[in-house]
């Protein structure tokens, strides 16, 4: 059944991909998931700020960082987070699922949404060495090889920071 109902627009122009589903009924902010739609949903919720003339365009990449950080701020330490060893997370399922069910690619929705993950895991992490001594820590992970050299950002894996961080990554 389609609607009558005229499709959400942003007050400004902007270049922000809408995913299936996201011109329906906005979602509670308890219900957003992690997520294309919950992702765009959240963007919905936060706006981009339109009295602002060009910041949100030119901030794009640092709002669309933080959505993703929206959703991980917290679960180190919230609890719900064990699962069985033989069993995919929750949220691999609630990313598998919505992207599997609702797109014409799914795959190339799942790399892009890792790829935004694994950007932000990286930026996260330099930003952690530069802006407080890690120095042992890195010390350890590599041996005495420093993670500031330029090139080995490029070698680094995810894998090397938690193994189990991105379990859909070739899904």
């Amino acid at each position: 059944m389609k609607s009558d109902k005229p499709p959400f627009s942003w007050p400004i122009p902007v270049n922000i991909p809408v995913p299936p589903g996201g011109n329906e009924k906005l979602i509670p902010w308890s219900q957003l998931k992690f997520n294309p739609l919950g992702l765009y949903h959240l963007r919905r919720w936060q706006g981009v700020f339109p009295t602002e003339r060009g910041f949100f365009i030119a901030n794009q990449p640092r709002f669309e960082a933080a959505d993703v950080a929206w959703f991980a701020a917290g679960m180190h330490e919230d609890g719900i987070h064990d699962h069985p060893r033989d069993h995919f997370h929750p949220l691999h399922n609630d990313v598998y699922r919505e992207i599997s069910d609702a797109y014409t690619d799914p795959k190339a929705e799942r790399k892009a949404l890792e790829t935004r993950v694994r950007k932000l895991t990286f930026d996260l992490v330099r930003f952690s060495i530069l802006s407080v001594d890690l120095s042992d820590v890195v010390d350890r992970l590599h041996s005495g090889t420093a993670l500031l050299v330029e090139p080995l950002w490029s070698y680094m894996s995810l894998a090397l920071w938690s193994p189990a961080l991105l379990p859909f990554q070739n899904t």
